[in-house]
């Protein structure tokens, strides 16, 4: 269960919400989506705050680092494409570069709720590619999944502390703009 309120109605559905900082030419797609939009519409990007302050990201690396001790988590530079629009600043400065006006960006705070280190392994594998990419620039071999998977799960259930879920946040970036 995800929160992101009051931008949730906003969203057609919370399974595409983070599209765009996915693209290889952000800007350049930016642009298309303005060009598409009529006059006086409005463009809304989501895109992932600072990956330091990522609950389900810090999971991942401790989770990985039961298997390869020194693993620190995704480099930080260049950032890969799901945090290109972490910087609130970046991401206005795109949206205003795509001639849009009134843009506005918010940071809020996600949280998403976990009933099993299963339930957060599978969504972290199959929600964000950076994850495969990191899988397999570290030669994790399927044995070594199940050791991070289990590993996975001792983390959901300390975060839970007796309780049926863990809730895990991160940050979000929410920019607006209106077509001139």
């Amino acid at each position: 269960r995800s929160t992101l309120f009051p931008y949730t109605t906003l969203f057609r559905s919370p399974y595409r919400q983070f599209g765009v900082m996915l693209f290889p030419d952000m800007p350049k797609g930016i642009r298309e989506m303005t060009r598409v939009v009529v006059p006086g519409g409005r463009v809304l990007v989501t895109a992932y705050g600072d990956p330091h302050k990522i609950d389900f990201l810090a999971f991942f690396a401790r989770a990985v680092q039961s298997v390869r001790p020194d693993f620190d988590g995704p480099p930080p530079e260049p950032p890969p494409l799901p945090f290109q629009l972490q910087d609130p600043a970046r991401l206005k400065q795109v949206l205003v570069d795509c001639s849009l006006k009134n843009v506005r960006v918010d940071t809020v705070t996600e949280s998403t709720e976990f009933g099993s280190g299963d339930e957060l392994w599978d969504w972290i594998v199959w929600s964000n590619p950076i994850v495969e990419s990191i899988l397999a620039d570290l030669g994790v071999t399927q044995g070594e999944r199940a050791v991070i998977r289990r590993a996975t799960e001792s983390l959901v259930k300390e975060r839970a502390g007796g309780r049926q879920t863990a809730t895990l946040t991160n940050p979000v970036n929410i920019g607006v703009g209106t077509k001139r």
